[in-house]
Protein backbone atom coordinates (compact mmCIF):
# COMPACT_ATOMS: atom_id res chain seq x y z
CA UNK A 1 0.00 0.00 0.00
CA UNK A 2 1.32 3.44 -0.94
CA UNK A 3 0.53 6.32 1.37
CA UNK A 4 0.28 9.78 -0.15
CA UNK A 5 0.74 12.90 1.89
CA UNK A 6 0.30 16.40 0.59
CA UNK A 7 2.90 18.66 2.14
CA UNK A 8 1.63 22.09 3.08
CA UNK A 9 3.01 25.08 1.16
CA UNK A 10 4.71 26.56 4.23
CA UNK A 11 6.77 23.35 4.51
CA UNK A 12 8.30 23.97 1.09
CA UNK A 13 8.94 27.63 1.85
CA UNK A 14 10.73 26.77 5.09
CA UNK A 15 12.77 24.09 3.32
CA UNK A 16 13.89 26.54 0.63
CA UNK A 17 14.91 29.09 3.25
CA UNK A 18 16.99 26.49 5.11
CA UNK A 19 18.70 25.37 1.89
CA UNK A 20 19.62 28.94 1.00
CA UNK A 21 21.59 29.12 4.22
CA UNK A 22 23.33 25.76 4.02
CA UNK A 23 24.15 25.46 0.32
CA UNK A 24 27.47 27.16 -0.49
CA UNK A 25 27.26 30.07 -2.91
CA UNK A 26 28.29 33.62 -3.61
CA UNK A 27 26.72 34.80 -0.37
CA UNK A 28 28.55 32.27 1.85
CA UNK A 29 30.81 33.58 4.58
CA UNK A 30 34.12 31.97 5.47
CA UNK A 31 34.36 32.23 9.25
CA UNK A 32 37.55 33.89 10.44
CA UNK A 33 38.46 30.83 12.50
CA UNK A 34 38.88 28.87 9.27
CA UNK A 35 41.31 31.52 7.97
CA UNK A 36 43.38 31.97 11.11
CA UNK A 37 46.91 30.59 11.23
CA UNK A 38 47.34 27.17 12.86
CA UNK A 39 50.51 25.96 14.56
CA UNK A 40 51.39 23.24 11.98
CA UNK A 41 51.40 25.92 9.25
CA UNK A 42 54.36 27.72 10.88
CA UNK A 43 57.41 25.50 10.65
CA UNK A 44 59.48 26.36 13.70
CA UNK A 45 57.09 29.16 14.61
CA UNK A 46 54.79 29.71 17.55
CA UNK A 47 51.34 31.21 18.07
CA UNK A 48 51.75 33.33 21.19
CA UNK A 49 48.15 34.51 21.65
CA UNK A 50 44.74 34.40 19.98
CA UNK A 51 41.99 36.80 21.08
CA UNK A 52 38.54 37.66 19.77
CA UNK A 53 36.37 40.79 20.00
CA UNK A 54 32.73 41.56 19.25
CA UNK A 55 30.96 44.86 18.63
CA UNK A 56 30.96 45.78 22.32
CA UNK A 57 34.58 44.87 23.08
CA UNK A 58 36.00 46.32 19.85
CA UNK A 59 36.41 49.66 21.65
CA UNK A 60 38.88 48.02 23.99
CA UNK A 61 41.06 47.05 21.05
CA UNK A 62 40.71 50.12 18.79
CA UNK A 63 40.30 53.09 21.07
CA UNK A 64 38.58 55.78 19.01
CA UNK A 65 38.59 53.81 15.76
CA UNK A 66 35.82 51.26 16.28
CA UNK A 67 33.07 53.44 14.81
CA UNK A 68 34.45 53.14 11.29
CA UNK A 69 34.20 49.34 11.36
CA UNK A 70 30.76 49.45 12.96
CA UNK A 71 29.55 51.87 10.26
CA UNK A 72 30.50 49.41 7.52
CA UNK A 73 28.97 46.40 9.27
CA UNK A 74 31.41 44.81 11.73
CA UNK A 75 30.70 41.26 12.94
CA UNK A 76 33.75 40.19 14.94
CA UNK A 77 37.54 40.46 15.16
CA UNK A 78 40.15 37.78 15.75
CA UNK A 79 43.74 38.83 16.62
CA UNK A 80 46.76 36.53 16.60
CA UNK A 81 50.27 37.21 17.92
CA UNK A 82 52.86 35.10 16.09
CA UNK A 83 56.59 34.49 16.58
CA UNK A 84 58.25 33.04 13.48
CA UNK A 85 61.92 32.82 12.52
CA UNK A 86 62.89 35.29 15.26
CA UNK A 87 60.30 37.89 14.21
CA UNK A 88 57.01 39.01 15.75
CA UNK A 89 53.83 39.43 13.72
CA UNK A 90 50.32 40.55 14.53
CA UNK A 91 47.38 39.29 12.46
CA UNK A 92 43.98 41.00 12.51
CA UNK A 93 40.94 39.29 10.96
CA UNK A 94 37.92 41.62 10.75
CA UNK A 95 34.80 39.70 9.74
CA UNK A 96 32.32 42.07 8.09
CA UNK A 97 28.66 41.60 7.15
CA UNK A 98 29.50 41.01 3.45
CA UNK A 99 32.37 41.31 1.01
CA UNK A 100 31.28 44.82 0.00
CA UNK A 101 31.68 45.95 3.61
CA UNK A 102 35.10 44.28 3.79
CA UNK A 103 36.12 46.12 0.63
CA UNK A 104 34.81 49.39 2.03
CA UNK A 105 36.99 49.22 5.15
CA UNK A 106 39.97 48.17 3.04
CA UNK A 107 39.43 51.00 0.54
CA UNK A 108 39.63 53.74 3.19
CA UNK A 109 42.46 52.11 5.17
CA UNK A 110 45.29 52.52 2.68
CA UNK A 111 46.91 55.33 0.73
CA UNK A 112 50.12 54.67 -1.19
CA UNK A 113 51.03 51.02 -1.44
CA UNK A 114 51.61 48.28 -3.99
CA UNK A 115 49.60 45.10 -4.68
CA UNK A 116 50.80 41.83 -3.16
CA UNK A 117 50.81 39.47 -6.15
CA UNK A 118 51.14 36.29 -4.07
CA UNK A 119 47.50 36.46 -2.90
CA UNK A 120 44.10 36.62 -4.54
CA UNK A 121 41.62 39.45 -4.19
CA UNK A 122 42.20 43.10 -3.36
CA UNK A 123 45.33 43.70 -1.32
CA UNK A 124 47.94 46.32 -0.50
CA UNK A 125 51.52 46.03 0.73
CA UNK A 126 53.86 48.39 2.57
CA UNK A 127 57.12 47.44 4.34
CA UNK A 128 55.32 47.09 7.70
CA UNK A 129 51.93 45.74 6.67
CA UNK A 130 49.88 43.68 4.21
CA UNK A 131 46.16 44.48 4.03
CA UNK A 132 43.83 42.27 2.04
CA UNK A 133 40.27 41.05 1.56
CA UNK A 134 39.35 37.39 1.64
CA UNK A 135 35.63 36.87 1.16
CA UNK A 136 33.87 38.91 3.84
CA UNK A 137 37.04 39.41 5.85
CA UNK A 138 39.38 42.41 5.99
CA UNK A 139 42.79 41.17 7.11
CA UNK A 140 45.98 42.89 8.29
CA UNK A 141 49.39 41.25 8.68
CA UNK A 142 51.69 43.57 10.64
CA UNK A 143 55.43 43.22 11.27
CA UNK A 144 57.59 45.27 13.62
CA UNK A 145 60.50 46.64 11.59
CA UNK A 146 59.68 46.39 7.88
CA UNK A 147 62.88 44.51 7.04
CA UNK A 148 63.11 42.36 3.92
CA UNK A 149 62.95 39.04 5.86
CA UNK A 150 59.85 40.27 7.72
CA UNK A 151 58.22 41.35 4.47
CA UNK A 152 58.93 37.96 2.91
CA UNK A 153 57.46 36.13 5.90
CA UNK A 154 54.42 38.43 5.85
CA UNK A 155 53.89 37.44 2.22
CA UNK A 156 54.16 33.77 3.17
CA UNK A 157 51.53 34.24 5.89
CA UNK A 158 49.24 36.08 3.46
CA UNK A 159 49.55 33.23 0.99
CA UNK A 160 48.65 30.63 3.64
CA UNK A 161 45.51 32.61 4.53
CA UNK A 162 44.53 33.25 0.90
CA UNK A 163 44.83 29.56 0.01
CA UNK A 164 42.32 28.69 2.75
CA UNK A 165 39.66 31.12 1.54
CA UNK A 166 36.68 29.32 -0.04
CA UNK A 167 34.48 32.36 -0.59
CA UNK A 168 34.03 34.37 -3.75
CA UNK A 169 36.19 37.47 -3.51
CA UNK A 170 34.86 40.96 -4.01
CA UNK A 171 34.39 42.37 -7.51
CA UNK A 172 33.47 46.01 -8.24
CA UNK A 173 30.29 47.27 -9.94
CA UNK A 174 30.19 46.73 -13.70
CA UNK A 175 31.05 50.34 -14.56
CA UNK A 176 34.43 50.12 -12.81
CA UNK A 177 35.22 46.75 -14.39
CA UNK A 178 35.75 48.50 -17.73
CA UNK A 179 39.29 47.93 -19.01
CA UNK A 180 40.01 51.69 -19.17
CA UNK A 181 40.02 51.77 -15.36
CA UNK A 182 42.35 48.80 -14.86
CA UNK A 183 45.44 50.82 -13.93
CA UNK A 184 43.41 53.02 -11.55
CA UNK A 185 41.27 50.38 -9.83
CA UNK A 186 43.53 50.14 -6.78
CA UNK A 187 42.22 53.61 -5.85
CA UNK A 188 38.52 52.63 -5.91
CA UNK A 189 36.72 53.51 -2.68
CA UNK A 190 33.38 52.53 -1.15
CA UNK A 191 31.48 54.56 1.46
CA UNK A 192 28.18 54.02 3.25
CA UNK A 193 28.46 56.71 5.90
CA UNK A 194 30.15 59.86 7.14
CA UNK A 195 33.19 58.19 8.71
CA UNK A 196 34.02 56.35 5.50
CA UNK A 197 34.10 59.62 3.56
CA UNK A 198 36.05 61.42 6.28
CA UNK A 199 38.70 58.70 6.24
CA UNK A 200 38.73 57.93 2.54
CA UNK A 201 37.92 61.15 0.67
CA UNK A 202 37.28 64.14 2.94
CA UNK A 203 37.15 66.45 -0.11
CA UNK A 204 33.56 65.23 -0.63
CA UNK A 205 32.31 65.72 2.93
CA UNK A 206 30.12 68.67 1.91
CA UNK A 207 28.47 66.69 -0.92
CA UNK A 208 26.95 64.25 1.58
CA UNK A 209 26.03 66.73 4.29
CA UNK A 210 22.45 66.08 5.41
CA UNK A 211 22.42 62.50 4.06
CA UNK A 212 22.06 59.61 6.49
CA UNK A 213 21.49 56.49 4.39
CA UNK A 214 23.41 55.96 1.17
CA UNK A 215 26.22 54.00 -0.45
CA UNK A 216 28.80 55.38 -2.85
CA UNK A 217 31.64 54.09 -5.00
CA UNK A 218 34.29 56.61 -6.01
CA UNK A 219 37.19 56.22 -8.41
CA UNK A 220 39.56 59.22 -8.20
CA UNK A 221 41.96 59.56 -11.14
CA UNK A 222 44.69 62.13 -10.59
CA UNK A 223 47.00 63.52 -13.30
CA UNK A 224 49.62 66.25 -13.49
CA UNK A 225 47.08 68.64 -15.01
CA UNK A 226 43.93 67.85 -13.02
CA UNK A 227 41.58 65.09 -11.95
CA UNK A 228 38.61 62.93 -12.88
CA UNK A 229 36.28 61.74 -10.12
CA UNK A 230 33.77 59.10 -11.17
CA UNK A 231 31.20 57.79 -8.71
CA UNK A 232 28.17 55.52 -8.45
CA UNK A 233 25.81 56.56 -5.66
CA UNK A 234 22.69 54.87 -4.31
CA UNK A 235 20.25 56.86 -2.15
CA UNK A 236 17.66 55.67 0.35
CA UNK A 237 14.94 57.97 -0.97
CA UNK A 238 14.15 60.89 -3.31
CA UNK A 239 14.61 63.43 -0.55
CA UNK A 240 18.23 62.46 0.08
CA UNK A 241 18.92 62.35 -3.65
CA UNK A 242 17.64 65.90 -4.00
CA UNK A 243 19.80 67.03 -1.07
CA UNK A 244 22.83 65.65 -2.89
CA UNK A 245 21.85 67.48 -6.11
CA UNK A 246 21.60 70.69 -4.13
CA UNK A 247 24.96 70.07 -2.46
CA UNK A 248 26.70 69.68 -5.84
CA UNK A 249 24.75 72.61 -7.37
CA UNK A 250 22.95 70.57 -10.03
CA UNK A 251 19.32 70.11 -11.06
CA UNK A 252 18.21 67.44 -13.52
CA UNK A 253 14.67 68.89 -13.93
CA UNK A 254 13.18 65.43 -14.57
CA UNK A 255 15.88 64.57 -17.11
CA UNK A 256 18.06 61.46 -16.96
CA UNK A 257 21.28 63.32 -17.76
CA UNK A 258 22.62 66.79 -17.04
CA UNK A 259 25.98 68.52 -17.17
CA UNK A 260 27.31 71.91 -16.12
CA UNK A 261 30.49 73.90 -15.60
CA UNK A 262 31.22 75.24 -12.10
CA UNK A 263 34.30 77.44 -12.42
CA UNK A 264 37.00 75.15 -13.81
CA UNK A 265 35.13 71.99 -12.75
CA UNK A 266 33.00 70.11 -15.28
CA UNK A 267 30.15 68.14 -13.64
CA UNK A 268 27.72 65.57 -15.00
CA UNK A 269 25.01 63.32 -13.56
CA UNK A 270 23.31 60.30 -15.13
CA UNK A 271 20.32 58.72 -13.38
CA UNK A 272 20.63 54.95 -13.73
CA UNK A 273 17.39 54.40 -11.84
CA UNK A 274 15.18 56.45 -9.56
CA UNK A 275 17.62 56.20 -6.63
CA UNK A 276 20.95 55.35 -8.29
CA UNK A 277 23.17 57.78 -10.20
CA UNK A 278 26.58 58.27 -11.75
CA UNK A 279 28.22 61.53 -10.69
CA UNK A 280 31.22 62.72 -12.72
CA UNK A 281 33.49 65.69 -12.29
CA UNK A 282 36.77 66.77 -13.85
CA UNK A 283 39.20 69.66 -14.00
CA UNK A 284 40.85 68.31 -17.15
CA UNK A 285 40.22 69.55 -20.67
CA UNK A 286 37.29 68.12 -22.64
CA UNK A 287 39.74 66.20 -24.83
CA UNK A 288 41.18 64.42 -21.80
CA UNK A 289 37.97 63.56 -19.93
CA UNK A 290 35.54 62.90 -22.80
CA UNK A 291 36.38 59.20 -23.22
CA UNK A 292 35.54 58.62 -19.55
CA UNK A 293 32.40 60.76 -19.69
CA UNK A 294 31.04 58.68 -22.57
CA UNK A 295 30.98 55.63 -20.32
CA UNK A 296 28.25 57.14 -18.15
CA UNK A 297 26.39 58.87 -21.01
CA UNK A 298 25.66 55.49 -22.59
CA UNK A 299 23.93 54.14 -19.46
Amino acid sequence: MVFKYKFPMDFFLKTIIVLLFIIPGSSSITQIKSLQINQPELEGGKILKTESYNGNSLWGYIDGGADLYLEYGFVKLLVQQIFWQDYNFKLEFYEMKNNEAAFGVFSVSHRKCIPETATSGYNCKTPHMIQMIQGCNFIRIINENGTEPEQNLSTAIAKIISNKNKDINYSPPRLFSNHVFKEHLDRLKYFNGTLGIQNGFPEWNDFFEGLTNYSAYLLPIETDTGHIYLSQITFANESEKNIFYKNVNMNLKKRKYAETKDGNIFKAITEISSLKIYYFESTLSYRNYNSYLKLIQKK
